[in-house]
């Protein structure tokens, strides 16, 4: 993930989601009966095999959240992944942003990795160990775009009741 600085000159006041992002999330499978018929092109591949999607969306500051990869070990060659942000990847993000977009995006104010645990079958893993014990995880790299949300309702679920309101920062 990628956030320039903040760039209030740039008037875009919603986000873009691209065609990657559309072939990213299950969401789009599940609704849509020719999703398995999309050929990835050529020029897609190797942003595929990274698990690329490109995303922009203007932060409060003017800044510009760009996303972002996914890498998938199984859960015995998780630590593999180590904790460094691969610059290969994000370049790979950077020219393929600069082909959509006409603002700058190589002013970079941050990056970072999000790590997400992902069960093999289940898109979400949820188990009771007792009434007072829940555990909910395997968001599997939708954790900032969905987790506030499914958050709100599983403590709803749960519970049957909300002790506060969730929102989404990203």
């Amino acid at each position: 993930m990628m956030r320039t600085v903040p760039m209030p000159e740039v008037a875009l006041e919603g986000n873009i989601l691209t065609g990657l992002t559309i072939r990213r999330y299950e969401s789009f499978e599940d609704c849509c009966p020719s999703f398995k018929q999309l050929a990835t092109p050529d020029h897609d591949k190797e942003l595929k095999e990274w698990g690329i999607h490109l995303f922009f969306k203007k932060a409060v500051d003017g800044s510009f959240i760009i996303g972002d990869a996914h890498e998938y070990p199984d859960v015995a060659h998780f630590d593999d992944l180590g904790f460094n942000v691969k610059q290969h990847i994000n370049e790979l993000m950077l020219k393929e942003g600069e082909r959509m977009v006409n603002f700058n995006l190589r002013d970079m104010g941050t990056t970072w990795a999000g790590y997400y645990p992902q069960h093999p079958t289940e898109r979400i893993f949820e188990y009771n160990i007792e009434d007072c014990i829940h555990i909910r995880t395997c968001i599997g790299g939708k954790g900032m775009t969905a987790s506030a949300g499914y958050t709100e309702a599983s403590f709803k679920g749960i519970f049957g009741f909300l002790l506060f309101s969730a929102f989404c920062l990203y």
